[in-house]
């Protein structure tokens, strides 16, 4: 969860691909993969981005 969380606030490309859905690219991302994916709960999938975007500036990660 925690590599999960920090990889989806600390990288802008890893969000633009959960956030449109192609998951698929993933199978190739080399550092977010599925197997990562896979790890998290799937009632977090979506938890941790919406947390994400709601309560961590992101800005000071860019």
């Amino acid at each position: 969860m925690r590599h999960c969380f920090r990889a989806y606030a600390t990288d802008h490309r890893l969000r633009d691909i959960i956030e449109t859905g192609h998951l698929t690219s993933l199978n190739v991302y080399p550092a977010f993969g599925m197997t990562h994916v896979k790890a998290v709960p799937m009632a977090w999938r979506k938890r941790v981005p919406e947390y994400v975007k709601d309560c961590v500036p992101l800005n000071q990660f860019m």
